[in-house]
């Protein structure tokens, strides 16, 4: 199972942030919106993450923090999803598959 951050920002800045988490390590690949041209929520963006990862949308699991840009991307393509809502935020009426608190929540089937 393969690990890809997916950005709307530059990737060197996810990477510092990655290092600085200790999950560096975990990270696969990362797939950042500028280098493909479109960015989340816009679909091709999920879609050069899963090719990255070398999954398919019923194998892969998006995890973000923004109902909008991470979740209901991540829908159009038919990957499942979980919102991390680390403070009871608006989902915006986005409904993802799972709402968590913290990362140590995942994985989960």
């Amino acid at each position: 199972m393969a690990t890809v951050v997916v950005t709307n920002r530059m990737a060197d800045m996810q990477q510092l942030k990655a290092e600085l988490a200790g999950l560096l390590d975990e990270v696969d690949a990362f797939v950042v919106s500028s280098d493909v041209g479109a960015g989340k929520p816009d679909p091709r963006v999920f879609q050069a993450a899963l090719e990255r990862g070398g999954a398919g949308p019923d194998e892969a699991l998006m995890v973000g923090d923004n109902p909008i840009r991470d979740v209901a991307g991540a829908q159009r393509l038919g990957i499942r999803t979980a919102w991390l809502d680390r403070d009871g935020g608006d989902d915006c009426g986005v409904v993802a598959d799972r709402r968590i608190r913290t990362l140590a929540e995942l994985p989960f089937s």
